[in-house]
């Protein structure tokens, strides 16, 4: 009978939440063991990569491996306009590449080839695939179209539309085709179809990562790594001659004039990265708090995983200021119904993120360590500040991020944080809203390289508004001057 009593005692709700708990601690250590040791298994090395992990994408992990600037390097590569994450996906491509082949790819030509051929990402083409790719007299028309039929059957398989914005613009809804670079067709970086399909088979599709398996050449990391691996295949090496390299990167590009172009620019871009105080193997993680029973005893695993030492230092952006649960994806797959200079309704272009917010009061969280600050209300940006719902922002927080980088989070139905408050990174800073200029629940989140009093127009660029996505999701970290 004490027995059947105690049994009842047990299934009490209070009682069995807490039986779950003590369970889920007491069996996780094991479980974080078992992790790594089929990481090694797997020939993943001693140090587990949470961003490759089959782990990975369960747990909301990211970026095991980082790579620290001081901010005197960040003006560096700023001022010959290098976003920092291409930098840090240059050198992850190429140290693996390194590893996994014995490649000697320098940084600058990976670079030199994402400056020239799509301007970091920021142009990939705006011509209907089929009318590109028919428009050039060099290339077999039905080889290439085959090549471009196979990637989209690819990319619908692997939903890409869905996981990147890049792709998501870029790629036609049904995945019916694509936009491309005008008179070629070309993907991303400079990739024709068939050259995409032949590096996708003989590289991406076995390489354990889902991302580079997808073959989404849109990706920033999956762009990187082929470019690194396609350079390579083609004989090109850092220690080659000038005459050699312009020999080698005829596997790239036949046209003499634009190989000549690449070379220059690499050595221009290696020179001022070469510099650079790269430091890679900086152990980080980026986590996405969830306050769903999922996303807590998630966290749960991640408090424990951390307790023992088995998760490296947390670092880094998050990827937005909203959970994932908490975009409304009813109208815009990414939860973004305005991206950064997009047109749709200015034509002068949005300098800004807005995400799409499911609910009124739902949480804004910081995507980054940082501090409050207000600018100056007689500056552009300080009439915009803290708590002032007439403004065109209505509530609004400034955080200094580090690294000289400034965000603003708007519209917000309320703020929790003061001038001056230290914030770490996934704090709640308030909740999403519709206060002043806004034409429902939404953040509006914008990026800033110079301090807000600097502003002098709302679309102010170099210096001034950057393009959030080069900063958020990245373990690209700032390390202050000593």
């Amino acid at each position: 009978m004490r027995a059947q009593n105690a049994f009842k005692i047990l299934l009490t709700p209070g009682c069995l939440i807490v039986s779950i708990l003590i369970l889920v601690i007491t069996i996780t250590p094991l479980l974080a063991a078992g992790i790594v040791g089929l990481a090694m298994i797997k020939g993943e090395g001693v140090v587990y990569d949470w961003y490759n992990g089959p782990f990975a994408q369960w747990l909301g992990l990211g970026c095991a491996t980082g790579f620290q600037l001081s901010e005197s390097d960040l003006q560096k590569i700023s001022a010959i306009g290098i976003p920092a994450n291409a930098v840090a996906n240059a050198e992850a491509a190429r140290r693996l590449c390194g590893i996994r082949f014995g490649s000697n790819i320098d940084i600058g030509m990976i670079l030199a080839i994402m400056d020239l051929e799509s301007g970091y990402g920021s142009k990939m083409g705006h011509e209907d695939w089929l009318v590109a790719i028919n428009s050039n007299r060099n290339t077999n028309h039905a080889s290439e179209i085959a090549a471009a039929e196979w990637l989209l059957d690819r990319w619908q398989t692997y939903n890409v539309r869905s996981t990147s914005s890049d792709a998501e613009r870029q790629i036609y809804p049904g995945y019916s085709g694509y936009f491309g670079h005008p008179s070629a067709g070309e993907i991303g970086d400079g990739f024709l179809p068939t050259t995409a399909k032949f590096v996708c088979e003989r590289l991406l599709m076995d390489s354990g990562d889902q991302e580079l398996e997808s073959c989404n050449f849109f990706s920033r990391k999956v762009s990187a790594y082929a470019i690194s691996w396609y350079l390579y295949r083609g004989g090109y090496s850092a220690d080659q001659s000038s005459d050699q390299k312009i020999a080698s990167l005829y596997t790239w590009n036949h046209n003499l004039k634009t190989r000549g172009a690449l070379l220059d620019r690499a050595k221009l871009i290696n020179v001022v990265v070469g510099a650079v105080n790269i430091i890679s193997d900086v152990a980080s993680v980026i986590t996405e708090p969830g306050k769903t029973l999922f996303g807590d005893l998630r966290s749960l695993l991640i408090i424990v995983l951390d307790s023992i030492g088995l998760l490296p230092e947390r670092v880094g952006w998050l990827e937005m200021p909203l959970r994932q649960e908490d975009l409304n994806k009813s109208y815009w797959s990414d939860g973004i119904s305005q991206d950064y200079m997009e047109t749709t309704y200015d034509s002068r272009g949005h300098p800004a993120i807005d995400y799409v917010c499911r609910q009124v009061g739902i949480d804004v969280i910081a995507v980054a360590n940082g501090v409050v600050i207000e600018p100056n209300t007689n500056t552009l940006m300080g009439a915009l500040s803290i708590t002032q719902k007439g403004s065109n922002f209505g509530n609004n927080v400034w955080i200094d991020h580090g690294g000289g980088l400034y965000a603003l989070y708007a519209h917000l139905n309320s703020v929790d944080v003061n001038k001056g408050d230290k914030i770490v990174q996934g704090q709640v800073i308030g909740t999403c809203g519709s206060t002043g200029n806004s034409t429902g629940p939404h953040v509006h989140f914008q990026v800033l390289n110079v301090h807000p009093n600097q502003m002098q127009t709302y679309r102010q660029t170099d210096p001034g508004n950057i393009n959030p996505h080069d900063v958020l999701g990245t373990c690209f970290t700032f390390k202050k001057e000593e």
